[in-house]
């Protein structure tokens, strides 16, 4: 319930400045439910407060920018803290893979436990430093076509699955495995799945990493931008 109200309020706030006096049957029960928007409301820099003409005062305008902006980004650090701007921004970065790779079939990480390992050959499409962090069981580390392709045919594997920090970079690798497949010049024939939310969606699953056939449960986060995708109880590399 307290985190409900906070967050009511928070949602609130960026919009405070914008509200004229007049309304204040409207604000009062907030401003006695809450002492933070009462101060809010009633400041001195409040536009309604400020001692210039309220349509053309540069000050005027300038303070709702700066509350609104303040407030905004308070929004933000909240709604990003309780989860709900990493789950949108989740369903962004997987809407912009499919979009981008139509043709590239994605594989949510369930589907994906219900293969046989004899089956696939999984492939880690980061770079070397990500991949010797940790990586998942029994991946290789490669992106270039030709070699993984060899490696299917070599090993037996009629399919691979090839995954990387969230799916972009290995939906990049599928294409182009896809293209190779589709020049019809050599005998390596395989059925090719992107692993959807990759290993940073396994790592927030709490599933097991590897080091080295070690368990590690370690995740390197590719930058500070991205490793925000992470959730806070994954353990990560700092960078």
């Amino acid at each position: 319930m307290r985190f409900a109200h906070g967050f009511a309020i928070a949602s609130f706030t960026p919009f405070i400045p914008f509200i004229p006096r007049q309304f204040d049957t409207v604000n009062r029960p907030f401003a006695d439910a809450c002492p933070l928007y009462q101060e809010i409301l009633y400041s001195p820099w409040h536009p309604d407060r400020l001692r210039l003409p309220r349509k053309n005062g540069i000050g005027t305008m300038l303070a709702r920018i700066c509350v609104f902006i303040a407030s905004l980004m308070l929004l933000i650090a909240c709604a990003w803290h309780f989860g709900f701007l990493r789950s949108f921004v989740w369903k962004v970065v997987n809407y912009q893979i499919q979009s981008e790779f139509p043709s590239v079939e994605q594989i949510s990480i369930d589907e994906f436990e219900k293969m046989s390992e004899t089956d696939y050959l999984l492939v880690d499409t980061r770079s070397s430093r990500e991949y010797t962090t940790s990586h998942l069981r029994g991946a290789i580390n490669s992106t270039i076509p030709d070699a993984i392709l060899r490696e299917a045919a070599k090993q037996g594997k009629s399919t691979v699955v090839l995954y990387c920090s969230v799916g972009y970079r290995s939906a990049v690798v599928a294409k182009k495995l896809q293209d190779r497949l589709a020049e019809g010049t050599g005998s390596e024939q395989a059925a090719i799945y992107n692993l959807k939310g990759s290993i940073f969606e396994w790592a927030n699953r709490g599933k097991a990493t590897f080091k080295n056939g070690e368990e590690v449960n370690i995740i390197d986060p590719y930058d500070m931008l991205w490793g925000q995708l992470l959730e806070d109880t994954v353990q990560r590399v700092e960078r």
